[in-house]
């Protein structure tokens, strides 16, 4: 059965096989080997399929009918749904503990203020989408809501050493 569809008020019309059982992709495999098997039968070529036109009248769809919320968190209650302080705090030392891991040639230490300016800024880049990540710092393509929280060199060094868990607690894997 066809369903409806429309499209700003107008009626469209969509083009359908007259016979739903017959396809083009029948018996069109192409043989990955160079030389066929002679002993596998081939399928015999496909009728190719007879297409017909066919409009489409689709019922209006029915009203939203969902009651707004009683109240609207602020950006921030959202997020921190999802990125509690304790979450914050863990990602901030298991962070640390990879950096001195890693043996980094700076000594680095984060904050659980920066951990969160750091996920704010990959979260902001998502919704701003540039070409590259330089772009945000760059003279002509400068983001201010980007540039003015962390610099370039802090961000690539903070995306290179973030970490979620303690390595050496995973049996058989080395990091």
């Amino acid at each position: 059965m066809l369903s409806t569809l429309t499209f700003y008020g107008k009626k469209q019309s969509v083009v359908v096989p007259a016979h739903p059982a017959i396809s083009d992709d029948e018996g069109s495999k192409v043989e990955d080997d160079d030389v066929a098997d002679p002993t596998k039968q081939r399928k015999p070529a496909a009728r190719p399929t007879t297409w017909k036109k066919a409009d489409l009248n689709n019922p209006a769809l029915p009203e939203y009918q969902h009651s707004p919320p009683d109240f609207v968190d602020t950006p921030f209650q959202y997020f921190s749904r999802y990125f509690s302080p304790q979450v914050i705090e863990h990602i901030m030392y298991q962070t640390n503990l990879y950096a001195t891991q890693m043996d980094v040639n700076t000594t680095f230490n984060t904050t659980e203020d920066e951990v969160m300016t750091f996920v704010a800024i990959l979260i902001y880049m998502g919704i701003s989408e540039l070409p590259s990540v330089d772009d945000y710092w760059a003279m002509d393509t400068r983001v201010p809501q980007v540039a003015n929280l962390m610099s370039a060199k802090r961000f690539k060094l903070m995306k290179r050493l973030v970490h979620f868990n303690d390595n050496t607690q995973i049996p058989g894997i080395i990091d």
